[in-house]
């Protein structure tokens, strides 16, 4: 198993929630109150996204599955 964390800026994250407008300012508040703590835990994932734009995201996440894949390979020998 690879785990990943995906790691978005916290302007841009709070800019994301508005644009979709699903949420109101208490909301998108508290939101950001669970995105910071869970922040606090991206070490512990085995890799990071550090989130850019849809396609520059999707393609660092093919670039981990080929990593974590070849590192599978190696560890069966």
């Amino acid at each position: 198993m690879t785990t990943i964390f995906i790691v978005v800026d916290r302007d841009r994250l709070i800019a994301r929630m508005r644009e979709r407008a699903q949420d109101n300012e208490d909301e998108i508040a508290g939101r950001m109150k669970t995105a910071e703590r869970e922040l606090q835990e991206a070490h512990k994932f085995d890799f990071q996204i550090h989130s850019q734009t849809r396609d520059e995201d999707f393609a660092a996440l093919l670039a981990i599955l080929e990593k974590a894949r070849a590192r599978t390979a190696a560890a069966m020998g």
